[in-house]
């Protein structure tokens, strides 16, 4: 009880400490963050994150291939520092986990909008649609945004040199994250130490850092982190199943689209071009349930 009255009091004295702030559009992300105690979509993003591999169906092992197939992940592995943690100097502030931790964000809220395992076609879309140069590029206005620019080496070099303009600018994002911390913990309890957490905080904190590149900046300050968090919120907020992959497997014949595979009796039915799981109800008229499944072999 006395561990529940401390954190009760640090989230009153950190949330008084930043409404003393003169910072634009504070206010507004202090309420957002607040509001993560109920916010609907975000318990499914935490369900997912619970459920780790298992969130994707059988074929998820093709994941590979989807970031295989992203140039962006591809140059990232490459050109980003690859310490899991940030301690200067031996690492950068903006590494390939932060990069990473934006497919992990984009793959939680997928989820939470379709409410069951990730398929072929859906890894598809989170890696191959353009979303995610559009959030880099776009920020908070990805969805008002189609014509932005691929994300090249020399960017992510551009991210890998950034620092942190001052202490205060430090001292903003480490206590929002901390009030997201206390107020999540207060939701799902210990837990939401092993689910979310450091995924939201290093794209947090790469999507402040693309919002300094994109000003041709080489420093972080508060108002990337304000503009780092609008861009958390937006994402989370926003259906992003309606960006689809440019076509539905590259490099293979679009009529090869995969299966509907009902889990009780074992019929199937070939999707066919243009088709998705989400065209179909999701149960089968045995009453067996409907999964996505790029091949049939393993039936035979």
């Amino acid at each position: 009880m006395k561990f529940y009255r401390a954190i009760d009091y640090n989230l009153k004295k950190t949330l008084k400490e930043l409404k003393k702030q003169d910072i634009e559009g504070l206010e507004s992300i202090l309420q957002k963050i607040q509001g993560l105690k109920e916010l609907e979509i975000y318990g499914k993003m935490y369900e997912g994150s619970v459920l780790g591999k298992k969130m994707f169906a059988l074929d998820a092992q093709l994941i590979v291939n989807e970031k295989n197939q992203n140039s962006l992940i591809t140059i990232g592995f490459k050109d980003l520092g690859k310490f899991p943690f940030y301690i200067p100097p031996f690492s950068d502030l903006i590494s390939f986990n932060n990069l990473n931790a934006l497919y992990t964000m984009i793959l939680l809220v997928y989820y939470a909008h379709v409410e069951r395992e990730l398929g072929y076609n859906d890894l598809q879309n989170v890696y191959l649609s353009g979303l995610d140069n559009r959030i880099i590029h776009a920020m908070d206005e990805f969805e008002k945004t189609s014509n932005v620019p691929e994300t090249d080496e020399k960017y992510l070099i551009s991210l890998k040199s950034l620092c942190w303009e001052n202490s205060d600018a430090k001292k903003l994002f480490k206590k929002l994250n901390y009030m997201k911390s206390i107020i999540c913990q207060e939701r799902f309890r210990i837990k939401y130490q092993i689910g979310i957490q450091r995924a939201e905080d290093k794209f947090i904190l790469f999507a402040a850092g693309c919002n300094t590149v994109n000003s041709e900046r080489d420093e972080i300050n508060e108002n990337d982190i304000i503009k780092g968090y609008k861009t958390y919120f937006k994402l989370i907020s926003t259906d992003i199943t309606k960006y689809k992959a440019t076509s539905l497997k590259i490099g293979v014949e679009n009529s090869d689209n995969g299966y509907l595979v009902c889990d009780k009796c074992l019929e199937y039915y070939k999707l066919q071009p243009g088709e998705s799981l989400d065209d179909f109800i999701e149960e089968c008229e045995c009453g067996g349930r409907l999964k996505y499944h790029y091949n049939i072999d393993w039936l035979n």
